[in-house]
């Protein structure tokens, strides 16, 4: 979700820039402020830093990250962080090779193409606990249902289907008040309880706006 939120917005600003052939991994502060150079002591910093990172692809995109910071450009696009995704990808443990596909060191996501990366369905929260959550059943098949399809649902449960020594198992559970899962019979029955099932972007916004509550 993290990568492919990144090709979405790196899409958003390379069209922003008339740049798409520099789509998907690219130095967005060349053009937001050209020629722009790092205090020394932070780039002395980041040159040795990124001596430990491989593919080339992730040195140039800590690059880029770390130059983005620096930008003090008063015009700038109205358009989300270029980096946010990918950085938190980064400090999450991830990583990727990009061969005919992008493999996320286990997952494969589909290069896509600038296009279809433009009309991607933003994903809505950057949130750790949504991302832990979504981490900790990976592998599982999981299903959403909320009280609402839109925004300012109260109520969010999932149906969580793991494979457990060769046997599945599947577990319903609701989101308490207290940011915890717990055990829940409310997908049973024909009514569901007035539940409707939801896509995972979605599920992760009312996730997201309960927790704060």
């Amino acid at each position: 979700m993290l990568m492919r939120e990144h090709m979405r917005r790196a899409a958003l600003w390379a069209d922003a820039y008339g740049v798409p052939e520099r789509w998907p991994f690219f130095d967005a502060t060349h053009f937001a402020e050209p020629g722009l150079q790092l205090d020394e002591d932070v780039a002395s910093e980041l040159d040795e830093f990124v001596t430990t990172v491989t593919p080339s692809s992730i040195r140039d995109l800590c690059r880029a990250a770390v130059r983005w910071g620096a930008v003090r450009a008063q015009e700038l696009p109205d358009l989300p962080h270029p980096y946010e995704p990918i950085v938190i990808m980064f400090e999450r443990g991830g990583g990727y090779n990009i061969e005919e596909m992008i493999d996320l060191y286990g997952v494969s996501v589909p290069y896509g193409d600038f296009a279809r990366s433009l009309e991607l369905e933003p994903f809505i929260s950057l949130d750790r606990f949504v991302l832990d959550t979504f981490d900790s059943t990976a592998g599982d098949h999981v299903s959403y249902f909320a009280d609402t399809a839109g925004p300012g649902a109260g109520l969010l449960v999932r149906r969580r289907t793991s494979e457990v020594q060769g046997s599945e198992r599947t577990l319903e559970e609701a989101l308490d008040g207290r940011a915890r899962w717990q055990p829940t019979d409310l997908l049973r029955g024909d009514g569901m309880s007035g539940l409707t099932e939801i896509t995972t972007r979605c599920a992760a916004a009312v996730m997201s706006d309960l927790v704060k509550k």
